[in-house]
């Protein structure tokens, strides 16, 4: 008995900045990206990039539309667009300063809230997952399924500090959106 909503706007869930990483098993942990967190909703023939104020993205990352479009099916993604620089790591100060299409911009998908009109933010975050692998079985760019760390905490922190990364987002086993 699956909710059937038709696929739109979402309001994405924020992170709660915490000090230290939790260290019990069940938890899973992501990069984080700095980029602009967006809402990407396709509904037929139609891809909507919506920021997280409900503005929209679309004029500025047309080749991340049309890559969206390609994809069959309807489907509402929680993901971050992301420049990178030439050492590969995300910057938020590229992707603000720059209008030029010319900047390689990329879309990392972290979680799947609907597909063809089932409402997934009831299901736990595992299987949200697994229906989202489904959907991006591989990184096509400018898409990019965003990995899961799989590590103890401590060294998960340690090689995103090594890197210069922003941080790292962790998600328990289980949860809802």
């Amino acid at each position: 008995s699956h909710l059937i909503v038709k696929p739109g706007f979402v309001e994405p869930m924020q992170c709660k900045a915490v000090t230290a990483l939790p260290e019990e098993e069940d938890w899973t942990f992501e990069i984080k990206f700095d980029g602009y967190r967006c809402i990407a909703v396709k509904s037929g023939p139609k891809v909507t990039l919506f920021s997280r104020n409900e503005k929209t993205f679309n004029d500025r990352f047309p080749d991340v539309v049309e890559a969206l479009r390609a994809i069959d099916g309807d489907f509402v993604l929680d993901c971050e667009i992301v420049a990178l620089d030439e050492q590969g790591k995300p910057s938020f100060q590229l992707l603000q300063n720059n209008h030029s299409p010319a900047l390689p911009v990329y879309l990392y998908a972290f979680d799947l809230l609907n597909r063809n009109g089932e409402a997934l933010q009831v299901e736990p975050i595992e299987r949200r997952r697994e229906r989202l692998q489904e959907l991006l079985p591989e990184s096509r760019d400018p898409l990019r399924l965003s990995s899961l760390l799989q590590a103890p905490a401590g060294q998960v922190l340690e090689a995103v500090r090594k890197l210069g990364l922003e941080g790292v987002v962790g998600k328990r086993n289980g949860s809802l959106y």
